[in-house]
């Protein structure tokens, strides 16, 4: 089986396809939490993920700082298991 966005076989390199999901995940909360935003409140956020774009702790710190956001991001994730869940084997 191979995953949408590479060419790695899924049974060879697992941790490649949960990099993947992860950051589509997080990508998509991302442009969702962004959506409804002041372009003040996008620099300042973009600020932030440059500042600490290394940091190892970047979501956690991310959604203590806008608990809206780990909202979104929880909501997210929630969507994504329950259409993982639902689909077809």
């Amino acid at each position: 089986m191979m995953t949408p966005i590479t060419t790695h076989p899924v049974e060879e390199n697992p941790e490649v396809l949960i990099e993947e999901i992860s950051r589509l995940v997080f990508g998509s909360a991302l442009m969702e939490y962004l959506v409804d935003k002041s372009e003040a409140e996008i620099d300042a956020f973009e600020t932030f993920m440059q500042t600490h774009s290394e940091d190892d702790y970047l979501v956690e710190e991310l959604c203590k700082l806008h608990p809206d956001f780990d909202l979104v991001l929880k909501n997210e994730i929630k969507n994504f298991m329950i259409k993982t869940e639902a689909a077809p084997v």
